[in-house]
């Protein structure tokens, strides 16, 4: 979640490829940060080193919205190894496990917009941004989606309004109660320890 110059996009943003890989980094970053404890000089085990993949959850006897949580987490530990394979297997389940979902929370705007982001959908991404912005505008889900998605465009200017925005709404959002924060507080605490060291504020 390091900073970016940022230089000539056009090419990048209109190619898949592209676009796929700097979403799996800059989402494998964010979830590298939360495993070591947020420590940044924490190396990165070679991605050969890395177990194979476990099998799939059973999710027959989860509700709606813990078959979506745990393909979600799937997609994720993915992320963390590099392992794009399994994020396209399991890309499919988890946006059908969520489109069952009733009445999209915040929550779930962010696990989609994660989701399409990871796999190089960035309108995808941009379009659960935008709803998620309009259904709470200073939710911190909102403002870590819009972090990543400005990373994978090489858009510093966007990540450091991120951050600012993130910080800004930080004591207030966290405090409210039902913003569906508990599920992803290490992610969170990781990020505003980021917006912290990039902006240079201890607030």
């Amino acid at each position: 979640m390091g900073k970016r110059q940022r230089g000539p996009t056009h090419q990048a943003r209109t190619h898949p490829g592209w676009i796929a890989a700097a979403a799996l980094m800059a989402v494998s970053a964010l979830v590298w940060a939360v495993r070591v404890g947020r420590d940044p000089n924490t190396s990165r085990p070679p991605t050969t080193a890395l177990p194979a993949a476990a099998p799939a959850p059973d999710i027959s006897g989860m509700t709606p919205r813990e078959r979506a949580n745990a393909v979600f987490d799937r997609i994720m530990a993915a992320a963390e190894r590099g392992d794009s394979a399994q994020i396209e297997f399991f890309r499919p389940m988890a946006l059908g496990a969520y489109a069952l979902l009733d009445s999209p929370d915040s929550d779930t705007r962010y696990d989609v917009g994660m989701i399409h982001l990871i796999t190089g959908d960035v309108e995808g991404a941009r379009a659960q941004l935008d709803s998620l912005k309009q259904f709470a505008p200073n939710h911190l889900l909102g403002t870590m989606l819009q972090s990543t998605l400005a990373q994978v465009e090489q858009d510093e200017s966007g990540m450091r309004q991120a951050y600012r925005d993130f910080l800004d709404h930080y004591e207030a959002e966290i405090a409210t109660a039902g913003t569906g924060y508990a599920d992803h507080r290490p992610a969170i605490d990781a990020f505003l320890d980021v917006a912290r060291r990039e902006l240079g504020r201890n607030d």
